[in-house]
């Protein structure tokens, strides 16, 4: 958990090997801008005020839950060249009350496949076809969702003022998958505070 408050905050992502990101879960996620531009507003007095182009990037991610089924939104916020926000997959069967069990679960998984994994190289080209399709984001996953809103924000954002804004963001994002009830409400604080936190420790401030 240390490295999600202190030192460099790292943007690329690290997928949880063996990890199904459709399923049930609380996932911590961090969408930074490209070249980490301040574009969405500025913190005033340790309260963020969005401008125009924050305000597009807040509204779609209140629009998450809309577009994809059994997606909850948890503790967010857009900070000047970031968004922070925990979201929710919850089909139902497996609430977040068994976010441990589904964490020794996945050792085990995770055990598992590395014990059975065959290099791609060996397969023909059939069977490269189904790996890739196994591994392919899945509809409802937090890859797909947040492909889907990054993509959504971009084009918005780039129509305004005839497309002089030229807005991207970086090409990937960090998730944490939040493991138990302790972790999930540190996260929700350091999310609440991340505007007063704002510029207290440069350059790595986030």
């Amino acid at each position: 958990m240390k490295r999600l408050y202190k030192g460099k905050y790292r943007v690329d992502t690290f997928r949880l090997r063996g990890w199904d990101y459709s399923s049930n879960g609380y996932y911590f996620i961090t969408i930074c801008v490209k070249d980490r531009k301040e574009v969405f507003g500025g913190v005033v007095n340790g309260v963020m005020v969005l401008n125009k182009v924050g305000l597009i990037a807040h509204n779609f991610w209140l629009e998450i839950p809309n577009h994809f089924c059994h997606v909850f939104l948890d503790e967010f916020v857009i900070m000047p060249d970031h968004v922070h926000g925990i979201i929710l997959i919850d089909g139902g069967h497996d609430s977040g009350v068994a976010m441990q069990r589904r964490h020794n679960n996945h050792n085990s998984a995770m055990q598992r496949r590395h014990n059975n994994e065959i290099p791609l190289q060996h397969y023909n080209q059939t069977q490269k076809n189904q790996y890739m399709s196994k591994i392919s984001p899945k509809p409802g996953s937090i890859p797909t969702i947040i492909r889907s809103y990054k993509s959504i924000c971009t084009r918005t954002i780039n129509k305004l003022n005839g497309g002089a804004v030229n807005f991207s963001w970086q090409s990937l994002y960090h998730d944490h998958v939040i493991r138990d009830k302790f972790a999930l409400n540190q996260i929700r604080k350091y999310i609440r505070e991340n505007p007063i936190n704002w510029g207290k420790k440069k350059p790595h401030r986030r």
